[in-house]
């Protein structure tokens, strides 16, 4: 059986032992987080009790640059933590992290002191972004702007600060599971490195639910059928037959936009039949695909032909994109943004009788769908789409699985 250490108190927060030594047990209000912090110690002499008595209270209330320079608020950290982390994320990626913490995780954690930061303020915020709704799709569309810097800040908030003044909540729909979960790894990544930095004395995320949706599980249906498919290609090709080359590129590859938009003409091989997509473009800005790594995909006749006939309308007009060497250039010569097809692919729908409305994702997902339907090996089509799981292949599959 295990025997009890006796303690005999001598005065406040010293303590005598059973084999004469002295414990300390006592605490002080820490000024900067308003909790009161404890410590104790074992020493040999009543002397050097009420010295380290003393001592512990000293280094607790403590008001010294180093002390203060480490009891800083979940903002200041973030914005350390921020400043290391941004260079090495793709652009896209960084602009994802950069506005779940401008947006989601500071406003409401951002005023706590860091190192009183608790599991309880963790679970609180679950709760508030659990309960939060989609802005309507205009405010969607000044948050694009922003980012391509067609607005700026200031602009932007005074634009959105009336559309939201003038918004029933109660009629905006909740975030998907994905996005919520988005804004989640943002903050456990924060947060286990401030506990990693002995910011944090204990991982407050541990043992946290994550935050959930009431929205429904997203089944992708936003494809379009074979007959449509080509119903779209062939509108248009007979009224934007400069862009052809560009959406049939975009159907029958599945290509990211971003990946068809960072071609280059040193990726396609006619003689191989295939064309290398090893990088991507956001916002102007060329990197990684988004799995990080590159892949090949089929080129079929069709489209090869498409390819070289969009090759000499450049040459024949002399078009300013030549020098970049890009498959798809802009009018001015750099890289498209997928909102550049919208005008083009919305009124061939309308030529073709398609109600839905084909974003550059809706032909990805449509090649997707293709694929699986006519039962294409899994792990081809994953090679060929690049997706990173059999998770995401199935998920963005329209058809019964």
């Amino acid at each position: 059986m295990k025997q009890t250490t006796k303690m005999t108190r001598i005065e406040p927060g010293i303590f005598q032992l059973n084999d004469g030594r002295y414990r300390v047990r006592t605490g002080a209000k820490c000024p900067m987080t308003g909790k009161i912090i404890r410590s104790e110690a074992t020493v040999q002499t009543l002397q050097e009790a009420r010295n380290a008595r003393q001592q512990i209270k000293d280094e607790i209330t403590s008001k010294n640059p180093e002390n203060e320079a480490r009891i800083i608020t979940l903002a200041d950290y973030a914005e350390q933590w921020w400043a290391t982390k941004e260079p090495r994320l793709k652009a896209s990626t960084a602009m994802t992290y950069e506005r779940a913490i401008s947006h989601r995780i500071l406003p409401e954690l951002g005023h706590i002191p860091i190192q009183s930061l608790s599991r309880r303020d963790v679970l609180a915020w679950v709760t508030w972004a659990e309960a939060q709704r989609q802005p309507p799709a205009t405010v969607r569309k000044i948050e694009r702007d922003l980012a391509a810097g067609r607005l700026d800040h200031e602009q932007a908030d005074h634009q959105i600060e009336h559309i939201m003044a003038t918004t029933d909540v109660a009629t905006l729909k909740p975030y998907g599971a994905p996005t919520v979960h988005k804004w989640w790894r943002v903050l456990v990544q924060v947060l286990k490195d401030a506990h990693a930095d002995g910011y944090l004395a204990s991982d407050v995320v541990a043992r946290v639910t994550p935050p959930t949706s009431k929205a429904p599980p997203a089944r992708e249906s936003r494809t379009l059928t074979i007959e449509e498919l080509g119903r779209l290609l062939t509108a248009v090709h007979q009224y934007f037959p400069q862009r052809y080359a560009e959406v049939l590129t975009l159907a029958t590859t599945g290509m990211r936009a971003g990946e068809a938009y960072a071609l280059t003409w040193a990726d396609i091989d006619y003689t191989g039949k295939r064309i290398s997509v090893t990088k991507s473009v956001w916002s102007g800005k060329v990197g990684t695909t988004k799995t990080g790594t590159g892949r090949d995909v089929p080129m079929t006749a069709t489209l090869a032909d498409a390819l070289i006939e969009h090759r000499k309308t450049l040459i024949r007009n002399n078009h300013p994109g030549l020098a970049s060497g890009l498959v798809f250039p802009s009018d001015a010569g750099t890289h498209r943004e997928p909102s550049s097809l919208k005008k083009s692919v919305d009124q061939a729908c309308e030529d073709a009788k398609i109600k839905q409305r084909v974003s550059p994702q809706v032909l990805r997902r449509t090649f997707n769908t293709l694929l699986v339907a006519h039962q294409v090996d899994r792990i081809v089509i994953r090679a060929t789409m690049g997706h990173s799981s059999e998770q995401m292949t199935e998920r963005y599959a329209g058809v019964p699985m």
